[in-house]
């Protein structure tokens, strides 16, 4: 892993980021980037009480994220944020990840499963594909033990009709 893994995660802060991801990774910061958490006093206040001792929290709206890890580097980092559009804008604006860990978008309606953890709308597929166009592999995994699937590969054949 390098010092930055950016992971989409819709439920943002909760047990399997800090325990099944921090610890194993040797985690030192998580940067959360989401323009609602960072306007939410609040909301701010429970996530960093969910953060293990020893760890730093960051939190941050999407404008802002690119320059601030910038000059955060230097320590192992997790980049979390909610959904498919802030990552593409990451992405976009040159945040430097040559993968984007997908961990979990759960479904509703107007989503379709694409594993037992992804459910997309269409527009969500769309954007998971502007990310591979830009040579970003979309890998889809809820631990660092657990199988890697190449999203961007499912929405392919998925795409072609399952062939």
């Amino acid at each position: 892993m390098s010092d930055l893994l950016l992971r989409i995660d819709d439920r943002l802060i909760h047990g399997q980021v800090t325990a099944g991801w921090v610890e194993p990774l040797g985690l030192e910061r998580i940067v959360l980037v989401n323009d609602a958490v960072a306007a939410d006093r609040v909301e701010r206040e429970i996530y960093s009480a969910a953060v293990p001792a020893g760890v730093e929290l960051v939190v941050l709206p999407v404008a802002d994220a690119v320059t601030a890890l910038k000059s955060l580097a230097g320590k192992r980092t997790m980049c979390l944020v909610a959904g498919a559009k802030d990552a593409l804008r990451l992405v976009q604006q040159g945040i430097g990840v040559r993968e984007v860990n997908v961990g979990g978008i759960h479904g509703g309606p107007g989503r379709r499963e694409f594993l037992p953890y992804v459910f997309l709308t269409d527009e969500e597929v769309a954007v998971c594909r502007s990310i591979a166009a830009g040579g970003v592999r979309l890998e889809a995994r809820m631990l660092p033990g657990s199988e890697a699937h190449d999203l961007a590969g499912l929405l392919e054949r998925e795409s072609r009709g399952g062939s």
